[in-house]
Protein backbone atom coordinates (compact mmCIF):
# COMPACT_ATOMS: atom_id res chain seq x y z
CA UNK A 1 0.00 0.00 0.00
CA UNK A 2 1.15 3.44 -0.73
CA UNK A 3 1.75 6.34 1.60
CA UNK A 4 3.83 8.91 0.89
CA UNK A 5 4.97 10.54 -2.57
CA UNK A 6 7.37 13.20 -3.27
CA UNK A 7 10.39 14.08 -5.49
CA UNK A 8 14.11 14.34 -5.20
CA UNK A 9 17.44 14.74 -7.26
CA UNK A 10 20.06 12.09 -8.02
CA UNK A 11 23.25 14.45 -8.19
CA UNK A 12 26.71 13.26 -9.91
CA UNK A 13 28.91 15.88 -10.72
CA UNK A 14 27.47 18.67 -12.20
CA UNK A 15 24.40 16.47 -13.89
CA UNK A 16 20.66 16.67 -11.65
CA UNK A 17 18.20 13.81 -12.40
CA UNK A 18 14.69 14.37 -11.02
CA UNK A 19 13.42 11.13 -9.23
CA UNK A 20 9.82 9.72 -7.51
CA UNK A 21 9.92 8.52 -4.19
CA UNK A 22 7.06 6.28 -3.30
CA UNK A 23 7.45 5.22 0.71
CA UNK A 24 4.93 1.45 0.66
CA UNK A 25 3.91 -0.73 3.80
CA UNK A 26 6.52 -2.95 3.21
CA UNK A 27 9.37 -0.67 4.82
CA UNK A 28 10.44 0.19 2.02
CA UNK A 29 10.87 3.14 -0.41
CA UNK A 30 10.72 2.84 -4.05
CA UNK A 31 12.54 4.77 -6.50
CA UNK A 32 10.77 5.72 -10.00
CA UNK A 33 13.40 6.77 -12.79
CA UNK A 34 11.62 8.78 -16.11
CA UNK A 35 12.67 6.54 -19.33
CA UNK A 36 13.36 9.74 -22.09
CA UNK A 37 13.08 7.34 -24.90
CA UNK A 38 9.33 5.38 -24.34
CA UNK A 39 8.20 8.76 -22.08
CA UNK A 40 7.64 6.06 -18.78
CA UNK A 41 9.15 5.65 -15.41
CA UNK A 42 10.76 2.66 -14.52
CA UNK A 43 11.78 1.73 -10.75
CA UNK A 44 15.45 1.84 -9.55
CA UNK A 45 17.34 0.67 -6.48
CA UNK A 46 16.95 3.32 -4.09
CA UNK A 47 19.84 2.13 -1.78
CA UNK A 48 22.34 2.52 -4.87
CA UNK A 49 21.48 5.92 -4.90
CA UNK A 50 20.43 6.66 -1.33
CA UNK A 51 22.24 4.48 1.33
CA UNK A 52 20.13 5.58 3.83
CA UNK A 53 16.85 4.59 3.04
CA UNK A 54 17.85 1.12 2.91
CA UNK A 55 16.51 -1.38 5.18
CA UNK A 56 14.32 0.90 6.97
CA UNK A 57 12.88 -0.39 10.27
CA UNK A 58 8.91 0.68 9.57
CA UNK A 59 6.35 2.22 7.72
CA UNK A 60 7.33 5.77 6.50
CA UNK A 61 4.92 8.31 6.48
CA UNK A 62 6.96 11.12 5.34
CA UNK A 63 10.16 11.82 3.73
CA UNK A 64 12.27 14.92 3.10
CA UNK A 65 15.48 15.30 1.36
CA UNK A 66 17.28 18.26 1.19
CA UNK A 67 20.86 19.52 -0.51
CA UNK A 68 23.07 22.14 1.03
CA UNK A 69 26.72 23.31 0.48
CA UNK A 70 26.50 23.58 -3.45
CA UNK A 71 25.05 19.76 -3.54
CA UNK A 72 27.67 18.44 -2.02
CA UNK A 73 25.84 17.11 0.82
CA UNK A 74 22.41 16.24 2.12
CA UNK A 75 20.45 15.32 4.63
CA UNK A 76 17.18 13.15 4.86
CA UNK A 77 14.54 13.11 7.02
CA UNK A 78 12.35 10.22 7.62
CA UNK A 79 9.27 9.90 9.92
CA UNK A 80 7.52 6.86 10.72
CA UNK A 81 4.22 5.14 11.25
CA UNK A 82 6.01 3.74 15.15
CA UNK A 83 6.74 7.33 15.99
CA UNK A 84 10.79 6.64 15.00
CA UNK A 85 11.88 9.61 13.00
CA UNK A 86 15.37 9.24 11.23
CA UNK A 87 18.08 11.87 10.45
CA UNK A 88 21.19 11.45 7.89
CA UNK A 89 23.92 13.54 6.68
CA UNK A 90 24.96 12.25 3.81
CA UNK A 91 28.43 13.23 1.59
CA UNK A 92 26.84 13.05 -2.18
CA UNK A 93 30.11 12.62 -4.12
CA UNK A 94 30.88 9.35 -1.99
CA UNK A 95 27.36 8.17 -0.50
CA UNK A 96 29.08 7.94 3.24
CA UNK A 97 26.42 8.56 5.72
CA UNK A 98 28.53 10.99 7.67
CA UNK A 99 25.99 11.02 11.03
CA UNK A 100 22.89 9.67 11.35
CA UNK A 101 20.88 10.41 14.49
CA UNK A 102 17.05 9.10 15.79
CA UNK A 103 14.45 9.92 18.00
CA UNK A 104 11.21 8.29 18.67
CA UNK A 105 7.63 9.44 19.53
CA UNK A 106 4.37 7.03 21.23
CA UNK A 107 2.48 7.93 17.85
CA UNK A 108 2.90 8.45 13.92
CA UNK A 109 4.99 10.99 12.04
CA UNK A 110 2.17 13.13 9.98
CA UNK A 111 4.81 15.76 8.53
CA UNK A 112 8.62 16.56 8.83
CA UNK A 113 10.41 19.04 6.96
CA UNK A 114 14.06 20.71 7.07
CA UNK A 115 13.92 24.39 6.96
CA UNK A 116 15.79 27.86 7.71
CA UNK A 117 14.19 30.72 9.15
CA UNK A 118 15.57 32.91 6.91
CA UNK A 119 13.42 32.88 3.45
CA UNK A 120 15.49 32.76 0.43
CA UNK A 121 13.92 33.52 -3.31
CA UNK A 122 15.24 33.03 -6.87
CA UNK A 123 17.08 36.02 -8.24
CA UNK A 124 16.44 35.84 -12.25
CA UNK A 125 19.27 34.49 -14.01
CA UNK A 126 20.07 37.48 -16.15
CA UNK A 127 20.09 40.03 -13.24
CA UNK A 128 23.53 40.10 -11.73
CA UNK A 129 24.90 42.97 -9.52
CA UNK A 130 28.61 43.77 -7.93
CA UNK A 131 27.64 42.49 -4.92
CA UNK A 132 27.71 38.70 -5.86
CA UNK A 133 30.61 37.39 -4.29
CA UNK A 134 31.63 34.78 -2.17
CA UNK A 135 31.66 37.08 0.83
CA UNK A 136 28.25 37.74 0.71
CA UNK A 137 27.01 34.22 0.45
CA UNK A 138 25.33 31.49 3.00
CA UNK A 139 27.68 30.05 5.01
CA UNK A 140 29.33 26.47 4.39
CA UNK A 141 27.00 24.97 6.58
CA UNK A 142 24.10 26.82 6.88
CA UNK A 143 21.76 26.80 10.18
CA UNK A 144 19.05 23.64 9.13
CA UNK A 145 15.86 23.43 10.98
CA UNK A 146 13.78 19.94 11.38
CA UNK A 147 10.24 20.72 11.55
CA UNK A 148 8.57 17.57 13.23
CA UNK A 149 4.57 17.12 13.72
CA UNK A 150 3.27 13.98 14.90
CA UNK A 151 -0.94 13.05 15.78
CA UNK A 152 -0.95 13.39 19.45
CA UNK A 153 2.38 15.38 20.24
CA UNK A 154 2.58 18.79 20.11
CA UNK A 155 4.69 20.28 17.14
CA UNK A 156 8.54 19.91 17.55
CA UNK A 157 11.26 21.73 15.91
CA UNK A 158 15.03 20.89 16.16
CA UNK A 159 17.25 23.50 15.65
CA UNK A 160 20.59 23.56 13.70
CA UNK A 161 20.74 20.11 13.60
CA UNK A 162 24.17 20.27 11.66
CA UNK A 163 25.59 21.38 14.06
CA UNK A 164 23.76 19.79 17.36
CA UNK A 165 21.97 16.67 15.95
CA UNK A 166 18.59 16.36 17.84
CA UNK A 167 19.53 17.81 21.60
CA UNK A 168 18.03 21.55 20.79
CA UNK A 169 14.40 20.86 20.32
CA UNK A 170 11.15 23.32 21.31
CA UNK A 171 7.29 22.69 21.13
CA UNK A 172 5.20 24.99 18.93
CA UNK A 173 2.75 25.98 22.29
CA UNK A 174 -1.06 24.73 21.67
CA UNK A 175 -0.33 23.06 18.53
CA UNK A 176 -1.98 20.11 20.13
CA UNK A 177 -5.01 21.26 21.58
CA UNK A 178 -6.83 21.12 18.17
CA UNK A 179 -7.19 17.45 17.92
CA UNK A 180 -4.48 15.03 15.73
CA UNK A 181 -1.97 17.62 13.50
CA UNK A 182 -2.10 16.58 9.98
CA UNK A 183 0.01 18.48 8.06
CA UNK A 184 2.39 21.55 8.05
CA UNK A 185 3.67 24.35 5.79
CA UNK A 186 7.21 26.46 6.06
CA UNK A 187 6.22 30.26 4.48
CA UNK A 188 7.05 33.69 4.97
CA UNK A 189 3.72 34.73 5.59
CA UNK A 190 4.33 38.37 6.61
CA UNK A 191 7.34 39.69 3.87
CA UNK A 192 9.91 40.34 6.87
CA UNK A 193 12.28 37.91 5.57
CA UNK A 194 12.29 34.93 7.85
CA UNK A 195 9.64 32.28 7.54
CA UNK A 196 6.94 31.25 9.65
CA UNK A 197 4.89 27.56 10.46
CA UNK A 198 1.60 26.59 9.66
CA UNK A 199 0.51 23.90 10.81
CA UNK A 200 -2.92 21.99 9.93
CA UNK A 201 -5.29 19.53 12.50
CA UNK A 202 -8.36 17.55 11.80
CA UNK A 203 -9.75 20.00 14.16
CA UNK A 204 -10.29 21.79 11.20
CA UNK A 205 -7.49 24.66 12.52
CA UNK A 206 -4.80 26.65 10.90
CA UNK A 207 -2.13 27.81 13.26
CA UNK A 208 1.06 30.38 12.28
CA UNK A 209 3.30 30.42 14.53
CA UNK A 210 6.59 32.85 14.26
CA UNK A 211 9.89 31.99 15.53
CA UNK A 212 12.81 34.13 16.70
CA UNK A 213 16.23 34.07 14.88
CA UNK A 214 19.21 33.94 16.28
CA UNK A 215 20.64 36.42 14.55
CA UNK A 216 19.11 40.68 14.36
CA UNK A 217 17.12 40.30 10.95
CA UNK A 218 18.59 41.60 8.08
CA UNK A 219 16.73 42.47 4.54
CA UNK A 220 17.69 40.42 2.31
CA UNK A 221 18.04 40.85 -1.60
CA UNK A 222 17.06 37.39 -3.97
CA UNK A 223 19.69 35.31 -5.35
CA UNK A 224 20.06 32.89 -8.21
CA UNK A 225 20.68 30.39 -5.76
CA UNK A 226 18.05 29.67 -2.81
CA UNK A 227 21.10 28.97 -0.25
CA UNK A 228 22.88 31.84 -1.69
CA UNK A 229 21.18 35.44 -0.05
CA UNK A 230 22.77 38.88 -0.50
CA UNK A 231 22.74 41.12 2.70
CA UNK A 232 21.41 44.90 1.78
CA UNK A 233 22.06 46.27 5.20
CA UNK A 234 25.87 46.28 5.15
CA UNK A 235 27.98 47.71 7.68
CA UNK A 236 27.83 51.25 7.86
CA UNK A 237 30.13 53.30 10.68
CA UNK A 238 27.67 54.44 13.42
CA UNK A 239 27.79 58.02 12.79
CA UNK A 240 26.34 57.63 8.95
CA UNK A 241 24.07 55.09 10.87
CA UNK A 242 22.96 58.02 12.82
CA UNK A 243 22.95 60.59 10.13
CA UNK A 244 20.82 58.52 7.77
CA UNK A 245 18.10 57.44 11.01
CA UNK A 246 17.63 61.13 12.49
CA UNK A 247 17.03 62.25 8.36
CA UNK A 248 14.44 59.53 7.19
CA UNK A 249 13.76 57.43 10.32
CA UNK A 250 13.01 54.08 7.48
CA UNK A 251 14.25 51.53 9.28
CA UNK A 252 12.12 52.71 13.01
CA UNK A 253 8.84 53.48 10.57
CA UNK A 254 9.52 49.59 8.98
CA UNK A 255 9.53 48.00 11.82
CA UNK A 256 6.42 49.93 13.50
CA UNK A 257 4.65 48.87 9.98
CA UNK A 258 5.33 45.75 10.52
CA UNK A 259 4.59 45.11 14.09
CA UNK A 260 0.92 47.31 13.71
CA UNK A 261 0.76 44.59 10.22
CA UNK A 262 1.38 41.81 12.97
CA UNK A 263 -1.12 43.72 15.83
CA UNK A 264 -3.89 43.33 13.36
CA UNK A 265 -3.43 40.00 11.86
CA UNK A 266 -3.59 38.68 15.40
CA UNK A 267 -6.72 37.00 16.86
CA UNK A 268 -7.64 35.82 20.39
CA UNK A 269 -6.61 32.53 20.48
CA UNK A 270 -9.03 29.67 22.52
CA UNK A 271 -6.66 27.60 24.09
CA UNK A 272 -7.38 24.18 27.09
CA UNK A 273 -6.59 20.90 27.61
CA UNK A 274 -2.63 20.77 28.54
CA UNK A 275 0.01 23.08 27.07
CA UNK A 276 3.59 21.80 25.42
CA UNK A 277 5.67 22.46 28.62
CA UNK A 278 3.64 18.92 29.67
CA UNK A 279 5.40 16.98 27.34
CA UNK A 280 8.84 15.87 28.32
CA UNK A 281 11.52 12.79 27.03
CA UNK A 282 11.11 9.57 28.63
CA UNK A 283 14.25 8.80 28.44
CA UNK A 284 18.02 9.52 26.37
CA UNK A 285 18.09 6.24 24.87
CA UNK A 286 15.11 6.78 23.21
CA UNK A 287 14.30 10.12 23.53
CA UNK A 288 10.48 9.35 23.18
CA UNK A 289 8.16 11.73 24.18
CA UNK A 290 4.96 11.57 25.90
CA UNK A 291 2.71 13.69 28.41
CA UNK A 292 2.74 13.40 32.30
CA UNK A 293 0.08 11.49 33.54
CA UNK A 294 -0.58 13.68 36.15
CA UNK A 295 -1.54 16.35 34.20
CA UNK A 296 -5.65 16.63 33.66
CA UNK A 297 -7.54 18.59 31.25
CA UNK A 298 -8.17 22.39 32.16
CA UNK A 299 -9.22 25.76 30.94
CA UNK A 300 -6.45 28.07 30.62
CA UNK A 301 -6.30 32.06 29.51
CA UNK A 302 -8.08 32.93 26.00
CA UNK A 303 -4.09 33.73 24.94
CA UNK A 304 -1.56 31.23 23.79
CA UNK A 305 1.79 31.25 25.72
CA UNK A 306 4.98 31.77 24.09
CA UNK A 307 7.75 28.47 23.88
CA UNK A 308 10.66 29.11 25.39
CA UNK A 309 14.14 27.40 24.85
CA UNK A 310 16.39 26.01 27.56
CA UNK A 311 17.59 29.69 28.34
CA UNK A 312 14.09 30.44 29.17
CA UNK A 313 14.39 32.84 26.44
CA UNK A 314 11.11 32.90 24.06
CA UNK A 315 11.42 30.71 20.65
CA UNK A 316 8.43 30.82 19.04
CA UNK A 317 4.69 32.38 19.85
CA UNK A 318 1.06 31.54 17.84
CA UNK A 319 0.54 34.86 15.87
CA UNK A 320 -2.91 33.81 14.50
CA UNK A 321 -4.99 30.92 13.74
CA UNK A 322 -8.11 30.28 11.28
CA UNK A 323 -10.91 27.96 11.44
CA UNK A 324 -11.91 25.73 8.02
CA UNK A 325 -15.41 24.25 7.83
CA UNK A 326 -13.90 20.71 7.42
CA UNK A 327 -10.49 18.78 8.67
CA UNK A 328 -7.24 20.35 7.00
CA UNK A 329 -5.41 17.55 5.31
CA UNK A 330 -2.73 19.55 3.33
CA UNK A 331 -1.13 23.11 3.21
CA UNK A 332 1.07 23.73 0.30
CA UNK A 333 2.36 27.64 -0.91
CA UNK A 334 2.72 28.21 -4.52
CA UNK A 335 1.75 30.80 -7.13
CA UNK A 336 -1.23 30.06 -8.28
CA UNK A 337 -2.50 33.92 -9.18
CA UNK A 338 1.19 34.27 -11.73
CA UNK A 339 1.44 37.51 -10.13
CA UNK A 340 5.06 36.99 -8.19
CA UNK A 341 3.67 36.10 -4.87
CA UNK A 342 3.37 32.90 -3.41
CA UNK A 343 -0.30 32.07 -2.61
CA UNK A 344 -1.72 29.38 0.15
CA UNK A 345 -3.05 26.43 -0.71
CA UNK A 346 -5.38 24.56 2.00
CA UNK A 347 -6.78 21.11 1.39
CA UNK A 348 -9.45 20.16 3.62
CA UNK A 349 -11.30 16.48 2.92
CA UNK A 350 -14.27 18.51 0.97
CA UNK A 351 -12.64 21.66 -0.70
CA UNK A 352 -9.90 23.59 -1.67
CA UNK A 353 -9.24 27.18 -0.01
CA UNK A 354 -6.91 29.64 -1.82
CA UNK A 355 -5.80 32.53 0.28
CA UNK A 356 -4.29 35.67 -0.84
CA UNK A 357 -1.91 37.78 0.94
CA UNK A 358 -3.51 41.48 1.29
CA UNK A 359 -2.33 43.52 -2.17
CA UNK A 360 -2.37 46.72 0.36
CA UNK A 361 0.20 44.74 2.76
CA UNK A 362 2.02 43.93 -0.12
CA UNK A 363 2.48 47.65 -1.46
CA UNK A 364 3.54 48.73 2.12
CA UNK A 365 5.85 46.44 2.72
CA UNK A 366 7.36 46.96 -1.44
CA UNK A 367 7.62 50.82 -0.79
CA UNK A 368 9.34 50.24 2.77
CA UNK A 369 12.02 47.90 0.91
CA UNK A 370 12.37 50.65 -2.07
CA UNK A 371 13.16 53.21 0.81
CA UNK A 372 15.86 50.78 2.60
CA UNK A 373 17.07 49.99 -0.92
CA UNK A 374 17.45 54.10 -1.89
CA UNK A 375 18.77 54.40 1.56
CA UNK A 376 21.80 52.40 0.77
CA UNK A 377 22.34 53.19 -2.95
CA UNK A 378 22.82 57.20 -0.92
CA UNK A 379 25.17 55.67 1.43
CA UNK A 380 27.00 54.03 -1.06
CA UNK A 381 27.48 57.02 -3.36
CA UNK A 382 28.14 59.75 -0.33
CA UNK A 383 30.78 57.19 0.79
CA UNK A 384 32.09 56.41 -3.19
CA UNK A 385 32.31 60.71 -3.21
CA UNK A 386 33.77 61.94 0.78
CA UNK A 387 35.56 58.10 1.05
CA UNK A 388 34.92 55.73 3.54
CA UNK A 389 37.08 57.58 6.72
CA UNK A 390 34.85 60.88 6.23
CA UNK A 391 31.92 59.78 8.65
CA UNK A 392 33.43 62.55 11.29
CA UNK A 393 31.76 65.56 11.52
CA UNK A 394 29.40 64.53 8.61
CA UNK A 395 26.87 66.83 10.17
CA UNK A 396 28.34 69.78 8.64
CA UNK A 397 27.69 68.28 5.12
CA UNK A 398 24.66 67.56 4.80
CA UNK A 399 23.93 70.72 3.14
CA UNK A 400 26.50 69.75 0.52
CA UNK A 401 25.41 66.21 -0.49
CA UNK A 402 24.04 65.22 -3.06
CA UNK A 403 23.98 68.34 -5.08
CA UNK A 404 27.81 68.94 -5.16
CA UNK A 405 28.34 65.44 -6.26
CA UNK A 406 29.23 64.45 -9.82
CA UNK A 407 25.98 63.87 -12.68
CA UNK A 408 26.50 59.97 -12.45
CA UNK A 409 26.54 59.97 -8.52
CA UNK A 410 24.14 62.27 -8.68
CA UNK A 411 21.51 60.32 -10.77
CA UNK A 412 22.10 57.18 -8.61
CA UNK A 413 21.19 58.68 -5.49
CA UNK A 414 18.27 60.21 -6.94
CA UNK A 415 16.67 57.03 -7.15
CA UNK A 416 16.00 57.39 -3.28
CA UNK A 417 14.18 60.32 -4.27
Amino acid sequence: MPFHLTHTDIVKGDTQETVFMLSGSDNKVHMYREVNDEHSFKEGETGEHFPELANLPSVVMWLDIRYYDNSKRRITVTGHQDGLLLVSIVIVETLEVEHKYHVEFDNPITYAVTFTITNSVLKPANISTHDDSESTLVPRRPELNILVLSALVPGTIYRDVLKRGLRDHIFLPDSNKFDAILTGCVIDIDFDGENEILIGTYGQEVLAYKLSATKPHRLRKSSSNPENTIDLTTSLPEAQLRRFAEKTDYVTTQKLDLDSRLFRSQEDIPSSVTSDSDFLPLSTSKNTMIPNSHYLPRVQSTRSSPSKDVTGETSCWLLWQRSFPYPVMGINCLDIMGDGMEDLVIVTLKGLHILQPDLGEVANVVLDRLRLLGDQLEARDYESYYGPDSFDGVEERLTQFPFDMPAKEHKSASLHN
